[in-house]
């Protein structure tokens, strides 16, 4: 006799985190498995599990799919794609890459079909052609990911709660470049508090 459990066991086992001091505990207990993403904190755990939390993720769920990328959370296309389509107003979706342009078409029940083309201009005009890696190896996934991500960013925002794909937030830069060092409001109240320090000696 087997002492495997059955199958309807299996499919309920499953840990139950309600507290914050939980999940610190289950995100210590990933990060020591060796199941996060390379370079993961606890911290970094958390913070994918109480996103994928708010669009309908499981904790496991959450840590294969989701990815903080410059401090930015971001979700896999594939994942996107699944979260939108257990939306209740999720209709179908439509793919195709031809000729160096991908388009994505999304259909929202009460809403006409919306589509979204990118290509290999609009990769070119935003520097990604040229980049190391996915955009050389796999140019058609690439675009097909990037025009994926825009439809539904643009038809489910509800669903996805601002969250970008993990493709798109790849191509960011690491961090962003300074144009003011010193922030105008900083400027002014500098000034402010220099007007002030006058006015105390005048009165002195």
């Amino acid at each position: 006799m087997s002492n495997l459990p059955a199958v309807k066991d299996v499919q309920k086992f499953g840990v139950a985190i309600t507290t914050l001091a939980e999940a610190r505990s289950f995100a210590d207990i990933i990060v020591r498995s060796g199941l996060a993403t390379k370079g993961d904190t606890a911290e970094t755990v958390l913070v994918k599990m109480q996103m994928g939390a708010e669009i309908g993720l499981a904790p496991m769920q959450s840590i294969q799919n989701i990815a903080v990328i410059n401090g930015r959370p971001s979700l896999w296309g594939d994942a996107m794609l699944a979260v939108c389509m257990r939306h209740p107003d999720w209709e179908w979706i439509k793919e195709a890459v031809d000729d160096g342009v991908a388009e994505c078409i999304v259909k929202r029940r009460g809403h006409e079909p919306y589509a979204v083309r990118f290509g290999e201009d609009d990769a070119k005009a935003a520097g990604l052609l040229d980049k190391p890696g996915p955009w050389k190896q796999y140019r058609n996934r690439m675009l097909q990911m990037r025009a994926r991500g825009f439809a539904l960013r643009d038809r489910f925002p509800d669903a996805l709660r601002g969250l970008i794909s993990r493709e798109e937030a790849q191509d960011f830069p690491a961090s962003p470049r300074v144009v003011n060092p010193v922030p105008e409001w900083e400027d002014q109240a500098s000034g402010l508090r220099k007007a002030v320090d006058d006015a105390k000696q005048d009165g002195m």
